[in-house]
């Protein structure tokens, strides 16, 4: 038994028990490496330009265009301003004090009041109104809001409608 235990020792003093590493790579000869960095290096690169020209996902489909309208408001002081919104009351109340953003020209010549509004396809339709809009003499002006039907009228007309 004893002879068993002194076989046992010397077998382990002998021979150490190789010591494992967690990252151990091992070691390849130089040319071997060499060419395992080229093949890396190459599909690294292939996988950045794939990458670069890959089409970009959304995150959120892109949404409907708001509607945009060009309005026209008499100011307190009887002249009249003209611009664009997608929200028209929010930006009479904006030029009426509600807010920071109301136009300037606005700000001396409260309160404002809509006159004349009409819708418009996209923003850059209608700036290229308001644009044409701000082009005409006073008077064309006037007669544009004479032309629109006030909100009685068209109630009037709706309710004739109705009846029909």
């Amino acid at each position: 038994m004893a002879d068993l235990r002194m076989r046992k020792a010397i077998t382990k003093a002998a021979a150490p028990e190789p010591v494992l590493q967690k990252h151990a790579v091992p070691k390849l000869a130089v040319p071997e490496q060499t060419a395992l960095k080229r093949v890396a290096t190459k599909r690294a690169a292939m996988k950045r330009a794939a990458a670069k020209h890959a089409p970009t996902k959304r995150a959120t489909p892109p949404q409907p265009n708001p509607p945009w309208n060009v309005y026209i408001v008499r100011c307190a002081d009887g002249s009249l301003y003209t611009g664009v919104a997608t929200n028209v009351a929010r930006r009479i109340a904006e030029h009426n004090g509600n807010g920071t953003r109301g136009a300037r020209y606005t700000r001396a010549r409260r309160p404002v009041k809509v006159v004349y509004q009409e819708p418009a396809a996209s923003r850059s339709e209608a700036g290229k109104r308001e644009y044409a809009i701000k082009q005409l003499s006073r008077a064309a002006k006037l007669l544009l809001i004479a032309s629109m039907p006030s909100r009685k009228a068209r109630a009037r007309r709706s309710r004739i409608r109705l009846l029909k």
